[in-house]
């Protein structure tokens, strides 16, 4: 089981085949498994199920609003936050949000002036400025991509999701 970031390290032997349990959810996804299927049996195995949970995955991945909200009540709290510090892995666990989704959420909230990061932490501003967090460059960017998934896995069930690549993969 190899998740497609990691696909272009693998180097399979040549007789190997390529199964693929859960659909791609963008471009690079897609080019990613048919490069390496190239010159190999590709076997498509995911279903209604799987696109469903794939869809799951992506919107709690790019949700940026939801992991914000986690977020910012035990940001408020707390005040300060020692970045990689016990504190900061409580946040974590406690909010149950994606790594990569709590780093775009900062990043959006430290674009509307919500938050600072410093060099030792991350601090709670005393002001409280104005702005949505959906027109931030970050939840802009996430939005975009979660569009993109949302594309993609309505097609996953068609052959169409690999096919309208091929040209692109090439």
């Amino acid at each position: 089981m190899v998740d497609y970031s990691r696909l272009e390290e693998l180097r399979l032997p040549p007789d190997v085949h390529v199964v693929a349990v859960d659909p791609p959810q963008d471009p690079e996804q897609a080019r990613s498994l048919l490069a390496a299927s190239s010159g190999r049996w590709l076997h498509l195995l995911w279903g209604v199920p799987e696109v469903d949970f794939a869809l799951t995955c992506a919107e709690a991945r790019l949700g940026i609003r939801s992991a914000a909200s986690a977020l910012w009540p035990q940001l408020r709290d707390r005040g300060r936050v020692e970045l990689g510090g016990p504190e900061m892995l409580d946040l974590l666990r406690e909010a149950r949000v994606w790594p990569s989704t709590v780093a775009t959420a900062l990043g959006a909230m430290e674009e509307l002036g919500l938050v600072t990061l410093e060099a030792d932490g991350l601090v709670v501003s005393a002001e409280r400025p104005g702005g949505r967090l959906e027109d931030t460059t970050p939840a802009a960017r996430a939005a975009e991509q979660l569009e993109t998934a949302r594309r993609y896995l309505a097609n996953a069930l068609t052959v169409d999701i690999l096919d309208q690549h091929a040209a692109v993969a090439a």
